[in-house]
């Protein structure tokens, strides 16, 4: 009885220390965003980015010039840990801000 309790108590205290908090899942989607080479292609480097939105369904980053709606997909997991997503990308518009 004493092993499986050892053994549980260890299982659950992995797979709590798996668990990304909200904080460090935004920051990876964020950084994941900034690095994905569809998002670079199509958002352009002429500009700083000088805004990056939360929205309902992914973020919305803007230039002075433009912005662009992403859109951001979970993958369900089925257990604690980082949440895989992916995105999908609208076409910038100009900036009217």
């Amino acid at each position: 009885m004493r092993r499986i309790g050892f053994f549980g108590l260890i299982a659950l205290a992995n797979s709590l220390a798996a668990a990304l908090p909200p904080f460090h899942q935004s920051v990876k989607e964020m950084q994941a965003l900034l690095s994905d080479p569809e998002f670079q292609d199509l958002f352009g480097s002429a500009e700083a980015i000088s805004e990056i939105v939360r929205t309902e369904d992914g973020y919305e980053v803007a230039t002075r010039t433009k912005r662009m709606r992403v859109d951001i997909r979970y993958r369900s997991l089925g257990r604690p840990g980082p949440v895989p997503f992916s995105f999908s990308f609208h076409e910038p518009v100009e900036n009217s801000r």
